[in-house]
């Protein structure tokens, strides 16, 4: 038989759910900004009749429920958005880092302008030419003296700002190092909160939602993989290797190269690089860290990628010296990362600058100056004893022009004397004095032939191969900007399919909020009409006659 008291109960329930579905849809509303934030939802559930001895409430042969009753406040998500979302974004830190730095590497470079290295390149030598027209000429000789200065200022200039600049992309990497030591410190604290939270049986959505976000913060630094066990112990990895185990946190490391660390060497990876760069390592067992995707490639690509194997240096052409060239004067440095980074450009400006100086400087020197004096040299590395069989490396950061250019113009060695002028009887060898030789500007011209020459290793010659170099950086720099771009697009969309599946809808909220109202007050309407029955039954009933 059923309670008198059976629809107080379930009237009773119906209040209570819904005071938690208006509470819930508050929560939703206020959250609605907030970054993040997964909407919520109360899953309700009718309460089955009792069928306990004494319990039935049957009415002719069918039983009435016990109301309804909250099984739990839900948080919607979508994993597999989620996963999308953060692959996407992966992708976008990286290819955004590479957009940026490439960028900067055009402003460095800062061609086409009139102080780009064409620019300075061209003024050089048209003032070599200039001086080939006039070789005794004062003027035209402090011209070309000048522009040398700037065309070595330039180089030197452009070569420490690629230095900075790789500086800066080895910091960003210890940077963002540190970020993700600090998200998986704060992964596996919220994993430890959400394991006690819901071991007591009530959802921790909002702590998931914390813990979501960080995750997706981490994964546009650095390609993550997540997991969770059915017994909610989440797990996040890096390159197949744990970073955090539930409440285990694997940190990540920095080591400089040439160094070691239990036994492993970190040799550097390219021989223009500067000095103290760093590895990315695990920080227990010093193995390298495996990075796939993010920002962090973004950085760790810009920062070692030569374009290649880098070669040895060339030594002076046999046809300017007469003899074979020497062996280059280093060998292959162990870098596989082929990504065109700042090394690749720093390892190019190198080889124009070398190219630039040991061809220069062997014509230069097999001239004659105004006072008949041979084997100057134009350019050199700007120590105080330059010698060209050992020059300080790297070039580009060193290369000048000579003390002997520097001091006297005069020194700048027009005069020479080919298979013609000997046989005419002009041979220095033989008693004739340059300094006769009025008038002769043959050794500029082959000096202004090498803008034409195929000496500069990869290029048909010295005046191209500026203008090669500075293509393909144009070329990988629009390539960079069309990746960030659709990746952008792409992160975007991947966030609305979220956002339509977990994001707060204020005008569903408030629909929301006004059934739950009326369901509130019904519930309140039931509650009292039950109250009256009562009052009848209990104070009016069996009064006649007394």
């Amino acid at each position: 038989m059923r309670s008198t008291f059976y629809g107080l109960e379930i009237a009773r329930k119906g209040l209570h759910v819904s005071q938690a579905n208006l509470e819930v849809t508050a929560h939703n509303i206020a959250n609605a900004n907030t970054k993040g934030y997964s909407r919520q939802q109360v899953i309700q559930k009718a309460i089955e009749p009792g069928t306990g001895l004494g319990l039935f409430t049957t009415y002719g042969g069918y039983a009435v429920g016990g109301g309804v009753d909250i099984q739990q406040v839900r948080q919607i998500r979508d994993a597999y958005l989620d996963m999308q979302y953060r692959k996407e974004s992966t992708a976008l830190g990286e290819w955004e880092v590479k957009r940026d730095m490439l960028a900067y590497i055009e402003a460095i470079f800062n061609e086409p302008s009139e102080s780009g290295i064409n620019t300075v390149l061209n003024e050089f030598f048209n003032a070599l030419q200039a001086l080939s027209l006039n070789p005794e000429d004062p003027t035209t000789r402090a011209t070309v003296q000048q522009k040398a200065l700037a065309l070595t200022e330039n180089i030197r200039n452009v070569y420490t700002k690629l230095e900075g600049l790789q500086r800066e992309a080895n910091q960003a990497i210890i940077s963002h190092v540190n970020d993700i030591n600090s998200f998986a410190r704060e992964i596996a604290a919220l994993n430890e909160q959400i394991f006690k939270f819901e071991s007591t049986g009530r959802p921790a959505n909002d702590l998931r939602d914390q813990r979501n976000l960080i995750v997706d913060n981490l994964s546009k630094i650095v390609q993550v993989s997540v997991y969770e066990d059915a017994s909610g112990r989440f797990r996040v990895d890096i390159g197949g290797q744990t970073l955090v185990n539930h409440t285990k946190v694997y940190e990540l490391d920095t080591i400089p190269r040439s160094s070691s660390i239990n036994g492993m060497p970190y040799p550097k990876n390219n021989h223009v690089d500067v000095d103290e760069l760093v590895e990315v390592v695990w920080k227990d067992t010093g193995e390298r860290v495996n990075i796939t995707g993010g920002m962090l490639k973004g950085f760790i690509d810009m920062r070692d990628g030569i374009g290649g194997r880098e070669q040895p240096l060339p030594g002076v052409p046999e046809e300017l010296s007469g003899i074979p060239p020497t062996a280059g004067q280093f060998q292959p440095a162990p870098n596989q990362n082929t990504e065109y980074g700042i090394p690749y450009y720093m390892r190019m400006w190198n080889l124009f600058a070398h190219t630039l100086m040991i061809t220069f400087n062997e014509i230069h020197s097999q001239g004659y100056t105004l006072k008949g004096e041979t084997g100057i040299y134009f350019f050199s590395d700007g120590s105080a004893n330059f010698d060209p069989a050992n020059v300080r490396q790297p070039i580009a950061k060193f290369i000048t022009i000579s003390d002997e250019i520097r001091n006297d113009w005069n020194n700048i060695a027009a005069i020479y004397f080919d298979d013609e002028d000997i046989a005419n009887g002009m041979d220095p060898q033989n008693g004739f004095n340059p300094a006769d030789a009025k008038g002769n500007n043959k050794n500029i011209l082959r000096l202004l032939d090498l803008r034409h020459k195929t000496y500069v290793p990869e290029c048909d010659n010295m005046d191209n191969f500026t203008k090669a170099l500075i293509s393909t950086l144009g070329v990988a720099s629009r390539q960079s900007a069309h990746m960030a771009d659709n990746q952008e697009v792409l992160v975007n969309e991947m966030d609305k399919r979220r956002q339509s599946v977990s994001g707060v809808s204020l005008d569903e909220e408030m629909a929301n909020m006004v059934r739950f109202q009326h369901a509130y007050n019904a519930s309140a309407r039931i509650l009292t009409a039950i109250d009256e029955m009562l009052e009848t039954l209990i104070n009016r009933m069996g009064v006649v006659g007394r």
